[in-house]
């Protein structure tokens, strides 16, 4: 009986000292999963400074990608611009193949003297034979000047004749006519450059007056057609006579030559002005046109 009352006693205290350390445990267990949640905070706390610094990363590429953005927008504005600028010079040249096959196709079919013509093709420049100064008869049109006096030189181009379209018509300039220019107005002008400068004055003519006499409705409703006639009628002035004239802002705007500098350019009018192809006349507002001769 006594060996069982010791073995319960121990049971006992095996049962109280095994519920003691099951208590302790949970103790830990429960200090454990504190210092697990405090842990966590103290990593949340110290990822919010990176959370910051990336935002401001983000920020930058941003920045970065307007910028960028930008300077694109800038570039397409550039190239467009550009791209505005080569249709006008196609446009321009396209009119002066266009005038120089018109005065091809109405050269006579046989030169002074005797030299026969030759047919001139655009691609291959012809050989040039040289003739006595004589009197070329320029092609029948509604222009009111129908003759000009040509030397043949050793150009590309057939012997200087009048440069007309339609009711437009501007004589090109020959070598000896050039040669009469006293060397201090003409400088160091070329008789090509002065003859595209006569070619380039023609077409911005001519698209000027094909415009002024558009009779469609839907031609003179357009802002284009109502800008130049406001700008022609706002200019004009009585010493115009009637006459066809070109103001010196569209020269500018559409002649090359002005382009080449300002110094070549007051050259130019100055010998077109010199041998009777231009006058120049000051119009309404200040402006300063050019009466065709």
């Amino acid at each position: 009986m006594a060996t069982l009352s010791l073995s319960s006693f121990d049971a006992e205290t095996m049962i109280d000292s095994f519920t003691k350390v099951v208590s302790n445990i949970q103790l830990d267990i429960e200090n454990l999963e504190t210092l697990t949640s405090i842990n966590n905070s103290l990593q949340n706390e110290n990822q919010a400074p990176n959370t910051v610094n990336k935002l401001n990363d983000l920020e930058m590429c941003v920045s970065s990608l307007e910028a960028k953005a930008s300077m694109l927008n800038r570039v397409l504005l550039e190239e467009t611009s550009a791209a505005a600028d080569l249709e006008k010079t196609r446009d321009s040249a396209l009119k002066q193949r266009a005038l120089l096959v018109h005065m091809m196709d109405n050269l006579p079919a046989r030169l002074p003297g005797n030299c026969q013509a030759t047919s001139l093709s655009l691609v291959s420049a012809p050989t040039p034979a040289p003739t006595p100064a004589s009197v070329v008869t320029a092609p029948s049109t509604t222009t009111t000047k129908t003759a000009t006096t040509a030397t043949a030189t050793s150009s590309t181009l057939p012997t200087p004749q009048p440069a007309s379209t339609n009711s437009v018509s501007l004589q090109l300039v020959t070598d000896n006519e050039l040669q009469t220019v006293p060397r201090s107005i003409r400088s160091r002008l070329t008789l090509s450059a002065l003859n595209d400068a006569v070619v380039q004055i023609l077409s911005v003519a001519e698209t000027k007056y094909d415009l002024l006499q558009q009779t469609g409705v839907k031609t003179r409703k357009t802002k284009k057609y109502q800008k130049v006639v406001i700008q022609h009628r706002e200019t004009e002035v009585e010493e115009h006579g009637g006459r066809i004239w070109v103001g010196e802002q569209d020269l500018r705007d559409f002649c090359p030559f002005f382009r080449s500098g300002e110094s070549s350019a007051r050259t130019i009018l100055s010998v077109l002005r010199t041998l009777k192809r231009l006058k120049q006349i000051q119009g309404a507002k200040n402006t300063v046109t050019y009466v065709f001769l």
